[in-house]
């Protein structure tokens, strides 16, 4: 913990989460603009499995961006059994977002 607030994410991190949800945030624009224009609803339905998808898979890179963050901290408490929990942890999200 950093101020008692979670540790940041890296700047790299961060820079590809803000690129990918300006992404998502522009295919959701487009959604509106098509229920706006009366498109077909199985064009409509298509955008939205590819944003849920996609919002998805930036919510699992921003756990994995999270996780190495809140390792770096640990690894200096824990030592050489850090990245084990890590990986155990990152795993166990994993499979935990499968089963939404």
């Amino acid at each position: 913990m950093v101020d008692g607030r979670s540790a940041p994410i890296s700047e790299r991190a961060r820079d590809d989460l803000r690129s990918r949800l300006a992404c998502l945030r522009d295919r959701v624009d487009g959604i509106y603009r098509m229920v706006e224009a009366e498109r077909d609803c199985a064009e409509i339905s298509r955008e939205f499995v590819a944003v849920s998808s996609q919002l998805k898979s930036a919510e699992e890179r921003f756990l994995d961006a999270h996780i190495e963050c809140v390792e770096r901290v640990f690894s200096a408490r824990l030592g050489p059994g850090a990245p084990r929990v890590h990986n155990a942890v990152r795993d166990t999200l994993h499979r935990l977002l499968r089963l939404r």
